[in-house]
Formats: C-alpha cells, sequence, structure tokens
C-alpha cells in the first residue's frame, strides 16, 4: 500500500513538476502552467509590490473573510497585526493555566492515593 503511494507522489512530480503540466512523453505532450491573473495580481501574493529592496511578501487583504485574525481584529477594532498578536497571547495563556490546573490535579490525586496506602501508581487519569 506504501508503494502505491509513492507511486503516485513519482507521478505528480513527473507531471506537474518544472512550471509544465505533462501529458505523455511526446514533442507536444506538455503545455506551459500558467497562473491565474486574479492571483498574480492579488496584494496578499504580493507580485505586483515586489521591488528590488522589498517587500518580499504579500499584504494580507483586510476585506476577505474567513480569517481568524481578521475577525477578531473587526472585534477588537486594532489591526490584524496586533490581533494576531493578542489573539496568540491569550491561547498561549490559555494553554499554561489548563496544563497547571492539570498538573495540580494530577498531583492532589496522586498524593490522595499514597496516603491511602494504594500499591499502585495511576499514569494518567
Amino acid at each position: 500500500k506504501v508503494a502505491e503511494w509513492w507511486d503516485f507522489a513519482y507521478s505528480l512530480l513527473g507531471k506537474f513538476g518544472r512550471y509544465a503540466i505533462t501529458q505523455n512523453e511526446s514533442e507536444n505532450g506538455m503545455a506551459l502552467q500558467v497562473y491565474p491573473a486574479w492571483w498574480l495580481n492579488s496584494a496578499e501574493v504580493g507580485y505586483t509590490l515586489w521591488a528590488k529592496g522589498g517587500p518580499f511578501h504579500g499584504v494580507p487583504d483586510p476585506a476577505r473573510p474567513g480569517a481568524m485574525a481578521s475577525a477578531f481584529s473587526t472585534i477588537a477594532g486594532t489591526d490584524s497585526a496586533s490581533a494576531a498578536s493578542l489573539l496568540w497571547t491569550a491561547t498561549s495563556v490559555a494553554m499554561v493555566v489548563a496544563s497547571y490546573r492539570m498538573g495540580t490535579r494530577n498531583g492532589r490525586l496522586l498524593e490522595k492515593r499514597e496516603s491511602e496506602g494504594s500499591a499502585y501508581v495511576y499514569m494518567a487519569a
């Protein structure tokens, strides 16, 4: 089964590699792969913004719906970089608090079992 997946991966590389789509090995069996104009002209991709000195990346489109950071920035009234930073900070703090609470709970359970004289040590709750 794994060999079939490798064959599939190699077939994709053979067909779509080299910025061309290869249908067969004949002289006319290869066509250039063309990117859509809407994608090339998008500010998020950044081709139209690139210059010799940069920027070397795109600029996020603030009107694009569905992005968590942009939705959060709309609610918070801040720019997307600040909103993303605030979102990552809040997520990190929540994870630290949850880990701490799980650790203290596990410690209390272990202490209780040891005080009861249990011969078994539980590895997971």
